[in-house]
């Protein structure tokens, strides 16, 4: 666990595909974005910067990627954010399969 609030978590999956990967997800469950209220859209604006804020003390190029689930109802949304710090290689793009040298919990650590 990294943070939360109100509406949302974020925390450093285990098993994530890159280093200081971090997920947000809503308490409430949600398939797609679009179906956030006006309170958990300013929210997630507070735990989407921190989490940016977060990612440029590790390096300057990241990634936020925004999982939608529109018409899957037991699906639940996600924003994925992560800095770029290595490129996938031989290993990754033959196995299909990533290697993550950084722990959650010290990864969660460094980016509170």
């Amino acid at each position: 666990m990294i943070e939360e609030n109100e509406s949302f978590i974020r925390f450093a999956p285990a098993g994530s595909q890159h280093a200081y990967e971090q997920w947000i997800i809503p308490k409430r469950h949600q398939p797609d974005i679009s179906s956030l209220r006006d309170d958990e859209v300013a929210a997630l604006a507070t735990i989407l910067q921190g989490a940016i804020r977060a990612t440029r003390s590790i390096a300057a190029s990241h990634n936020v990627l925004f999982m939608n689930f529109p018409r899957r109802r037991p699906a639940h949304f996600y924003i994925d954010v992560f800095p770029r710090m290595t490129s996938i290689a031989g290993f990754e793009l033959a196995t299909g399969m990533f290697i993550d040298i950084i722990d959650p919990a010290a990864a969660a650590r460094r980016l509170r």
